[in-house]
């Protein structure tokens, strides 16, 4: 009958205390509820699901789409062990638009080995660097370069010990930065000729202490006219 009708999305969440399994709050921008122009792009984010597996892991999957651009899936598995001093989680996402298939992994894992002894493994994959910046449109994507780094931490009593490699990829040029191995020494303080402050003289309570590291890094360019897509594997 001629009746103007407008909608408003709204959502119901559980406000229970405590982890829940659900459907996740979708976000919408302003041009989704009002079209202000007929040639306005819409577009919906993190529209899926929150499953609690259990006490020490969940997963996660959601859903973004923008209008005449790009759709993508996201994924991610999450664990914490406290027992077992282990945390992490593994990230995936594949966007699908004209211009073809990206694919995008992500992994960080943390664990204790021992009392003294740490683990650390962080990694990124992109699958076609040149359409990434590009199919990402929030600022914790847009990143300029692709990381990865593993590392192995130890504490002697007389010394912290860390042998670790990293590899850095530039997405807004063809660099790429590899550092491996990288060894690191640091020697806790020793105090020299220890005495009571009211019996301390010049030379006592002096403290020694030392680091040194020794790295090898190196860098790798490509050719500026090869356009063709370049893996990330780490």
């Amino acid at each position: 009958s001629n009746v103007p009708v407008f909608w408003l999305p709204f959502f119901a969440q559980d406000i229970r205390p405590g982890r829940r399994s659900g459907i996740l709050p979708p976000r919408f921008g302003f041009n989704d509820v009002v079209q202000t122009s007929g040639s306005s792009s819409r577009n919906v984010t993190d529209f899926g699901y929150y499953w609690a597996i259990n006490d020490f892991t969940d997963l996660q999957a959601s859903l973004d789409w923008f209008s005449g651009n790009f759709t993508r899936l996201n994924g991610v598995f999450r664990y914490r062990f406290l027992k077992q001093f282990i945390r992490g989680s593994i990230a995936y996402g594949e966007t699908f638009s004209e211009s073809g298939r990206n694919l995008t992994l992500g992994l960080n894992h943390d664990q204790e080995l021992g009392l003294a002894t740490t683990l650390r493994v962080s990694g990124r994959y992109v699958q076609d660097t040149r359409t990434f910046p590009d199919q990402s449109y929030e600022p914790r994507l847009q990143s300029l370069t692709i990381d990865s780094d593993a590392g192995l931490n130890h504490r002697f009593s007389f010394a912290n010990v860390s042998v670790s490699a990293r590899r850095r990829q530039f997405l807004t040029s063809e660099r790429t930065e590899l550092t491996l191995p990288r060894f690191s020494l640091s020697f806790s303080p020793v105090t020299l000729f220890a005495a009571p402050r009211n019996r301390a003289g010049v030379f006592n309570n002096m403290t020694l202490s030392g680091s040194g590291n020794l790295s090898r890094p190196s860098t790798s360019e490509r050719c500026a006219t090869a356009r063709a897509p370049t893996n990330a594997a780490r």
